[in-house]
């Protein structure tokens, strides 16, 4: 089964990697590349969330939403 996610900033202005989006099949492990750090961005803080966008399909159960927050 692949399983869905989405990467969204909630700092304005934080660097964001070339997808916002990313699939895993089973256990292995989603990417969503690399995100690019500058010298401007030293000595700030951004904040991110992580959550599964996979819809429901038969034979499956989704739980609620359940979602990461990330701080770099």
């Amino acid at each position: 089964q692949e399983f869905d996610f989405e990467l969204k900033a909630t700092s304005v202005g934080a660097p964001m990697p070339e997808a916002n989006t990313a699939t895993t099949v089973g256990s292995a492990r989603a990417s969503f590349g690399q995100i690019e750090f500058g010298l401007a961005d030293a000595g700030k803080t951004y904040e991110y969330l992580i959550h599964e966008v996979t819809p429901a399909t038969v034979g499956w159960t989704m739980a609620g939403d359940v979602t990461a927050t990330v701080t770099v």
